[in-house]
């Protein structure tokens, strides 16, 4: 094999090993107190879904994706599906999706989106990061009450940490409704590292076949 070919694999290889190595965070959907749905990341996608009818309210699809490495996208959590309905009167649910075992650079922006429509209800969106890893309400790190918002925040810690969506909805008649799309995300530095690492491995590899 040629010292190109062997740069190549064997960059690729590093490449590989450390985004896979990212990827072990623990995924769970509680509603009102009780745990709904779990799941354990991979290096592909992984993803916690619950449909089902909850304290009067239709929980028509409600999916947390978790993060995905594969692609390179730098994106940590996405509550890509929220939709939920109620048929008639006042109540309220809350929901709380939780991401465990996440990683990023110290000092790292994050930055996250809040999306969707909202009808006949009051709705809370937060975000928050919990240091400890342990999935609680330490660090707001965005929220908001309307049907679109962005926030960034600097500065998740060097360990494990982890993210959680509260949602709380009170329905104010009949046909309450929550249709969103929230998600989060932060800069890949080290793969970016492994990338620039790889292309001046071929470099090298380069100048040396033309040597």
């Amino acid at each position: 094999m040629s010292i190109f070919k062997k740069s190549l694999a064997a960059s690729a290889a590093v490449l590989g090993l450390a985004l896979a190595s990212q990827a072990q965070a623990k995924l769970v959907i509680n509603i009102d107190g009780a745990d709904v749905a779990t799941a354990l990341a991979n290096n592909v996608v992984t993803f916690a879904d619950f449909t089902n009818v909850y304290d009067g309210f239709n929980i028509n699809q409600l999916t947390i994706v978790g993060v995905n490495t594969f692609g390179n996208s730098g994106e940590l959590m996405d509550n890509q599906t929220l939709d939920i309905a109620s048929g008639a009167g006042a109540t309220t649910l809350t929901i709380k999706l939780t991401q465990t075992d996440l990683t990023a650079a110290a000092g790292a922006v994050l930055s996250g989106k809040f999306s969707g429509t909202i009808a006949n209800a009051n709705v809370t969106r937060e975000f928050w990061l919990d240091p400890t890893n342990s999935g609680a309400l330490t660090t707001s790190i965005g929220s908001t009450s309307a049907e679109n918002y962005s926030f960034s925040y600097n500065g998740p810690p060097g360990g494990l940490f982890s993210l959680v969506e509260y949602i709380t909805i009170t329905a104010t008649g009949a046909g309450a409704k929550l249709s969103g799309d929230d998600s989060i995300r932060v800069p890949e530095p080290n793969s970016i590292a492994l990338v620039g690492l790889a292309l001046a491995s071929l470099g090298f590899a380069t100048r040396r076949r033309r040597a």
